[in-house]
């Protein structure tokens, strides 16, 4: 064979090898993902653009929130006519619909952000999850807003 053959050979066969290295080593996307050997973690698009939960309230920061502020008495919601008050010594007082001052007595506890509320005279024992968001009270699935009378 001809020497120059054989260098055109070599070169072509050089440069089909270099070819297929490039190629090889510059692997898209799609075969990152379809890849079993890719050590490469890819995170959804929707993960990276959903809001975070929120952040999780102390025990003691939980527990200052449910006091009474000044010229505020308790918690209201919209949906039943019940509203709580419950003070630093563990007592709660549970107001019902007729509007009248403090219709059961009860006591609270808070373990986290378990909020469990016993009343004997109303027959309750529950223990419902709370957080605070912004001025409001989550408790349970039911949101309460600060008790303020008119004047």
């Amino acid at each position: 064979m001809n020497t120059n053959i054989k260098i055109k050979h070599l070169f072509v066969a050089s440069m089909l090898f270099a070819t297929t290295s490039f190629i090889s080593c510059n692997e898209t996307e799609s075969d990152k993902e379809t890849d079993p050997t890719s050590t490469e973690i890819k995170v959804p698009e929707e993960a990276k653009n959903t809001p975070t939960e929120a952040p999780i309230q102390s025990e003691a920061e939980l527990k200052s929130f449910l006091f009474s502020k000044e010229g505020t008495y308790g918690w209201q919601t919209t949906a039943d006519s019940i509203m709580f008050d419950f003070f630093k010594d563990g007592r709660l007082h549970i107001q019902g619909p007729d509007g009248e001052a403090t219709m059961w007595e009860g006591k609270w506890e808070l373990k986290g952000n378990q909020l469990t509320m016993i009343s004997e005279e109303k027959k309750m024992n529950e223990t419902k999850s709370i957080q605070m968001k912004g001025d409001t009270l989550v408790l349970g699935d039911k949101t309460y807003t600060r008790y303020t009378p008119v004047q």
